[in-house]
């Protein structure tokens, strides 16, 4: 079935448009999360999402397991990572994954 993951992106109470699915990354989706931090921009989710997106191009073969999906989508193994590009906060919900202890990295302005 896979190990399917959602990431979000928000910066406070602003959310992105879309959120971004994951068929199989649940295990890594924190690493690959960290991995697109450089590329994102800090406080702006819409473009912070995109850059993820594009990053995840690079990363993955073939043309399936990626796609984009309402903010809310909650369908996943892993759970659902929010990560707010404003604070460096993530958060792991309804699934195996652990929030982490400390914040993440944030974007460059």
């Amino acid at each position: 079935m896979g190990d399917r993951v959602n990431i979000r992106i928000k910066a406070g109470e602003q959310a992105a448009s879309c959120g971004v699915y994951l068929h199989w990354g649940g295990e890594g989706a924190l690493d690959t999360l960290r991995d697109a931090i450089p590329a994102m921009r800090k406080g702006d989710p819409d473009y912070s999402t995109a850059r993820l997106i594009g990053v995840l191009h690079k990363q993955m073969k073939g043309n399936t397991g990626l796609g984009v999906v309402p903010f809310d989508f909650e369908d996943g193994d892993a759970g659902v990572v929010t990560y707010d590009c404003e604070s460096g906060e993530v958060t792991c919900e309804k699934g195996y994954l652990k929030t982490p202890s400390k914040p993440f990295p944030l974007p460059p302005a």
